[in-house]
């Protein structure tokens, strides 16, 4: 008999096989998830400096119950050329590439309604927007 046959055919060996085999099939799944996960990591700071941006941070979300979709979940903290740092969620699959589900950097900011009827400062003239209680140039109170 040769030393391998030995070992496979001896009985105290045996009964942790199937325990052997779980703890190999989990390492080759361990090693695909982070190969995935590198080349994704690798796709999105592409993705983030084709937008003009730079990356800060990515960070893989794991799925839980109840989301749909398929691909691999990001979480992706990019800093604009304005200096804004905003997040946005994505998901990168093999086939169709990294595809966003919000894009911050394209909203526009919120921009208070001016009066309807250009209601100015009475001081400076400087046009009032609606919930001003003072004029931000002079400070003199709104009427």
């Amino acid at each position: 008999m040769t030393a391998t046959s030995e070992i496979l055919n001896n009985e105290v060996l045996k009964p942790l096989a199937p325990l052997f085999s779980l703890i190999i099939a989990g390492l080759v799944f361990g090693f695909i998830h982070w190969a995935f996960v590198r080349a994704h990591k690798s796709a999105i700071a592409n993705a983030v400096h084709r937008l003009g941006a730079t990356p800060v941070s990515i960070e893989w979300r794991p799925k839980f119950f109840g989301f749909r979709g398929s691909g691999t979940r990001y979480q992706v903290q990019m800093r604009l050329h304005s200096g804004q740092v905003v997040t946005a969620v994505c998901q990168c699959s093999l086939w169709a590439g990294v595809y966003w589900k919000d894009m911050p950097w394209l909203q526009a900011p919120q921009i208070p309604a001016v009066h309807p009827q250009g209601v100015s400062c009475a001081g400076c003239g400087y046009p009032l927007q609606t919930g001003w209680r003072c004029c931000p140039r002079c400070g003199r109170a709104c009427a």
